[in-house]
């Protein structure tokens, strides 16, 4: 699984994939606890998230 990419290439390595889908879901997470989403809506979030995360590489 490569963890490097060149600095030209936006797409994100695994790591820098996982970081971000656990910030998102993290934001998520929070926005639930406060009332903010729904619950239908927050588990669609997160699953769309981790659907990102896994398209990068960041899950098998």
């Amino acid at each position: 699984m490569p963890t490097t990419h060149a600095p030209d290439d936006d797409t994100p390595t695994p790591t820098e994939a996982a970081t971000q889908a656990l910030a998102d879901i993290n934001t998520v997470w929070a926005s639930w606890t406060a009332g903010r989403l729904d619950t239908d809506d927050a588990m669609a979030a997160i699953r769309d998230h981790l659907t990102t995360a896994r398209e990068h590489g960041a899950l098998t």
